[in-house]
């Protein structure tokens, strides 16, 4: 009876934890290698197209510009309507890849700036999920593919934070692969984080 009731109270334990800490299938560097092999070519059409816009918007530092007042006006000018355009276009590359859950975008001038100062935009900089304890940031590793640095662990979904189980509502985690990489211009460069989440399903 005391063995029935001691089997009992850790079941009771086993659930509860599997509940409030979500799934505990995580992923690992094998799972982060095999997935970014899978979404290579999302990931390489994102960034292709948002580093052939950040070509157009090409900024340029504060220091780099004319002189003459009239030739600095239209310069800012020029830089502000590249900078509105880009901030678009960059949005919709990365609200076009649905296994997108999340990103961070910035853009500074490291060669001018010592240490350089992150430039945000207005639409499309930062959009960065919530994640589990525990886990591998990208800009913290020396594991890279193609240049790119790759960080895994748990993720939450926007709109899918809980869920119920045994009719508790518990934190709702999926696996998810970080990258982290730079598109550099001669004057300025652009930093991007990308969270990807292949399944967004329960299973």
């Amino acid at each position: 009876m005391q063995r029935a009731r001691g089997l009992w109270f850790l079941m009771i334990v086993m659930v509860a934890v599997a509940i409030f800490t979500g799934c505990s299938d995580e992923p690992d560097q094998a799972w982060a290698e095999e997935t970014y092999a899978a979404e290579k070519a999302s990931i390489d059409k994102v960034l292709n197209g948002i580093e052939a816009d950040y070509k157009k918007f090409a900024p340029l530092h504060y220091d780099e510009l004319p002189e003459d007042p009239a030739a600095r006006a239209a310069e800012e000018k020029r830089i502000k309507e590249a900078r509105e355009a880009f901030d678009k276009a960059a949005l919709a590359h990365l609200k076009g890849y649905p296994k997108l859950i999340g990103w961070e975008i910035s853009y500074a001038y490291p060669k001018k700036d010592k240490p350089p100062i992150p430039y945000s935009l207005d639409q499309a900089s930062s959009y960065v999920p919530s994640y589990k304890a525990g886990t591998v940031r990208a800009e913290r590793r020396d594991l890279k593919k193609d240049g790119r640095r790759l960080g895994w662990g748990m993720y939450q979904i926007q709109g899918k934070e809980t869920k119920s189980t045994l009719g508790l509502k518990a934190l709702n985690y999926y696996p998810g692969l970080e990258v982290d990489t730079a598109i550099e211009l001669e004057k300025s460069q652009l930093d991007i984080v990308l969270f990807i989440v292949p399944k967004q399903e329960e299973e």
